[in-house]
Order: structure tokens, then sequence, then C-alpha cells
């Protein structure tokens, strides 16, 4: 059965309750931001718990600063707020820590949201955050069950999606989605600093390479997501996270620069590329910061990455924004919003 609100949203119905209250953790942060906005324009109730402020001054009614490792807090607040639906999106997401406890967020987190979510009454779904990173960029994995992540971060993720698989039980529906390389408003590294590079002359195309990844802007992931929650066919599911048409790099990259008005991207031969990303070795391992480039970011950029998305868009199956609009929007968000 479905309700309707004024506006025709429709609102699932999950045994005796209606589906209107959402609660997003992480919701301080890039994707989590621009789920507080979709759902609150939805008309739902929402709640952020984050230990960051959130970005968007606007949020700061929903917010809670509670740590996600916080079993006790965090489960006293899903019986108070009783959400019919969670969206788990805190995590630690840089690639800087040095051990699995560095990233304690990704496994004790996932762990207490487990425990916490098991104690809500009128529970309808849970979507877990985790990474195209439990695997290598561009691996594309022969089954859910395959991990073979190259970084701790990835690591961290692969063990809480195992977490999720064995803990869950009978106790709730819930997805797992893997966010791709996923940009737009309210961005950050390292996505909003390759626009920033782009509008400033500064980003060079390898001559000669066509590269193409699965990009996910953040406006249609928050409609996916959505059309997750309300999929019967999502149920205990693993979803990589992207548009259906991947994005081929140079292009974007031209695209970004004419919507800032700015000359399209240099090229360089790669043999030149590649020296220049020696010396940043070399001063990287002299202690140096912000380089430029390096190898590992090189091989990085030359790595196509194109995923599987064809069960997602079974269930989500029109996104509504073009790359060109979405670039468009993310380009006018960043000079309404970032200083120069």
């Amino acid at each position: 059965m479905v309700f309707r609100l004024e506006g025709g949203i429709p609102k699932p119905r999950h045994g005796f309750c209606i589906m209107n209250k959402i609660l997003i953790t992480g919701g301080s942060g890039f994707i989590g931001t621009n789920l507080v906005e979709h759902y609150r324009n939805l008309g739902w109730d929402v709640m952020n718990i984050d230990i960051a402020r959130p970005r968007n001054k606007e949020h700061a009614s929903f917010w809670r600063n509670i740590d996600i490792r916080d079993t006790l807090r965090l489960t006293q607040e899903c019986r108070s707020f009783s959400p019919d639906v969670i969206l788990h999106m805190a995590a630690r997401t840089d690639l800087g820590g040095k051990t699995l406890e560095d990233y304690s967020s990704n496994t004790d987190g996932v762990s207490a949201l487990i425990e916490a979510a098991s104690n809500s009454t009128c529970l309808a779904k849970v979507i877990f955050a985790s990474s195209m990173l439990v695997c290598p960029l561009g691996y594309l994995p022969k089954s859910d069950q395959e991990y073979c992540p190259n970084t701790i971060y990835g690591q961290s993720k692969a063990l809480g999606e195992d977490l999720i698989k064995n803990m869950t039980g009978n106790r709730f529906d819930w997805s797992i989605v893997r966010p791709t390389s996923i940009w737009g408003p309210w961005f950050d590294v390292p996505y909003r600093d390759f626009f920033s590079a782009v509008s400033k002359g500064r980003y060079v195309h390898p001559r000669g390479q066509r590269i193409h990844r699965s990009y996910g802007f953040a406006l249609n992931a928050t409609y996916q997501i959505q059309k997750l929650v309300e999929s019967p066919l999502a149920s205990q599911r693993v979803f990589y996270l992207a548009d259906y048409k991947p994005i081929e790099l140079q292009n974007w990259a031209k695209m970004i620069s004419q919507h800032f008005s700015t000359p399209p991207p240099r090229e360089a031969p790669l043999p030149i590329l590649k020296g220049m990303a020696k010396c940043g070795d070399f001063l990287k391992g002299l202690g140096l910061r912000r380089i430029p480039i390096t190898s590992s970011r090189l091989k990085n950029l030359l790595t196509d990455a194109v995923y599987d998305l064809a069960p997602l868009q079974e269930i989500a199956p029109q996104p509504p924004y073009s790359v060109e609009t979405a670039v468009e929007l993310t380009v006018n968000w960043m000079k309404n919003h970032l200083e120069e």
C-alpha cells in the first residue's frame, strides 16, 4: 500500500507504520548533507547523527552530536526518535589511516548501528554505505562476497560489510550501497579540488588517453537511495552507486571548464607526466604535502573504473539529472558557496 502526502510524495507503509521518519548518520558529510536536504524537501521528519556540525547551516535543528561508536547513546536516540528508515552514511573515508583501529568508525560504528537499529520499534529499512574500494579501483568482483582491498580504508569497509551480513539476521531489512566517485553540491576533496583545478587551468590531461569512469552526481545518488528504500527488490543486496552512463574524463573536464568560462584543459604527453610523477614521489618522500602529482595518483588517473549498475538501474531507472545539468548546478554551487 502507498500513502501520499501533499505534493504527491509516496510514503510506503511497513506493517502498522507509515514511513515518514528517517535517521541519517553522517548527515553532516557530503552525501549525508544532500540526503538530509532531500528528505527534508519530501516532508519527512529528519534526524542527523554526526560528530561534526552540519555543512548546511539550515540543517542545525536536525543535528545530534553523537559519536557513531557510542552504542548506548545511539540506542537511546533510536528508541526516542523511532525512525522508519536509517541511512548509515557515517564513516572515516580518507586514506591517511595507518591501522584498522584508525578506521574504527567503519567497523565498531557498524556494530553500534546494528545494535541501535535492533531496538527501533518501527524500522522498515536500513541502508548501509560501504565503498567501491572493498576491491582495488576498477576491479569488478565476481560476487558480493569477494573482497580484495588494497588500502586499510577498503579493508575496514569490507569488514563492515561482513558485520552487516553476519549480525543483522532477521532483525531488520537492509541494503548496502558502494558509492563510486560521487560529486556535486557540498562536496570536498578530492572532486572539489578537481573542479577547482580545472577552473584555474591547473588540470593537465594525459594526451591521447580516454579514461572512462562510473561517477555519480550527488542528487542522482539521493534519488537512487530513495528508490532502494522503497523497493522490496533491494532487500539484503549490494549495489554500486553511480550514474549509469560512464564519464569520459577529458570530456567532463572540458564541460567543467566551459561552465567556469575558462579555457579547456591542457594536454601533456604521458612520458612527461610520468617524469613529473617521479619528482612528486621524491618530494613526498621528503615529507612535503599538497604535491600535484605522484606515481600513485597518475596510476589512478589512468585506470578505467566502470561498474555493473544494472541491478541498481532496475530499481531506480531514471535519475533526474543529466551530466550537463549536474555540472552546471555544481559550478553554480561553487560560485555561490566557496570563497575564491
